[in-house]
């Protein structure tokens, strides 16, 4: 595995602790996703969040997410979906956050370059309907 630079975990940390309510997403498709939904004029949502079940055991990470409304955003690329691992623990985590009394959305590559107005739409829609 390739090692980053000397002090980027300390800095990364250090520029997390200046606001725990927004860390610094890990994935630049993340923040491209992110920032499509926020031009949509939907709300920000929160990047590499962790979910939890009730009594505060840990779940898994998702790609995005918009906690008030227990919505999940799950973004999978060939490259790190399509393997043996993922293809079989990627489908327990999403049942186990689906469990938690979350609604689960997963979009590919695709869906972002050739599909963004549905990909936002059906954003949209799985946040009105989880406010209801």
């Amino acid at each position: 595995s390739i090692q980053g630079r000397n002090g980027c975990g300390p800095l990364r940390r250090l520029l997390e602790e200046r606001d725990e309510e927004d860390p610094i997403p890990d994935s630049r498709w993340n923040r491209m996703v992110g920032q499509l939904l926020v031009d949509a004029l939907l709300p920000t949502p929160t990047y590499e969040h962790n979910i939890t079940t009730a009594s505060g055991s840990f779940i898994g990470r998702v790609d995005l997410a918009y906690p008030r409304q227990r919505l999940a955003i799950e973004l999978d690329s060939a490259r790190w979906h399509l393997n043996r691992e993922s293809f079989e623990q990627d489908p327990r985590r999403k049942n186990l956050i689906t469990l938690a009394g979350w609604t689960v959305l997963t979009f590919t590559w695709s869906d972002y370059i050739e599909q963004p107005t549905r990909l936002v739409r059906t954003v949209a829609s799985a946040l009105h309907t989880r406010a209801v």
